[in-house]
């Protein structure tokens, strides 16, 4: 168990050392793309401790590497709460109408009628699925 966390922690310092090259360099989409993929497929303890090794490999840098890096998990946290919401709504009224609960009533309940309905269907599951949703 300790070989595989100290794998993680190398892989995680090399990653750093490699962002800290690409931000001295200016290419603040890169470092979005980078930290993002991060914020998307690790945990956040990972997260946190990539933050740490981000900070050791650009000191000079590092306050606003990571203020960025933090922005950027705020956007991201922001759009899944967003998107959790619009989800639970259309699952909501899907099983409003499954219960036989009549349109006017859950346009009266919810102000989404048949139309807005689909449309957040479509931001749901259209092909930019994981945009913003507003």
């Amino acid at each position: 168990m300790m070989a595989a966390y100290r794998r993680r922690r190398e892989a995680l310092q090399r990653a750093a050392h490699l962002l800290s090259d690409v931000m001295r360099r200016g290419d603040r989409d890169a470092v979005r793309a980078i930290v993002m993929y991060l914020w998307a497929t690790q945990d956040r303890a990972t997260a946190r401790r990539f933050g740490e090794e981000l900070r050791d490999a650009i000191p000079e840098q590092g306050g606003d590497l990571m203020t960025y890096a933090e922005e950027l998990i705020l956007e991201g946290e922001r759009k899944g709460e967003q998107r959790g919401r619009i989800e639970g709504q259309v699952r909501t009224i899907e099983r409003l109408v499954q219960a036989g609960v009549q349109w006017p009533l859950i346009e009266s309940a919810t102000g989404i009628d048949r139309e807005a309905l689909s449309a957040l269907k479509r931001r749901l599951e259209g092909p930019d699925a994981n945009a913003d949703p507003t």
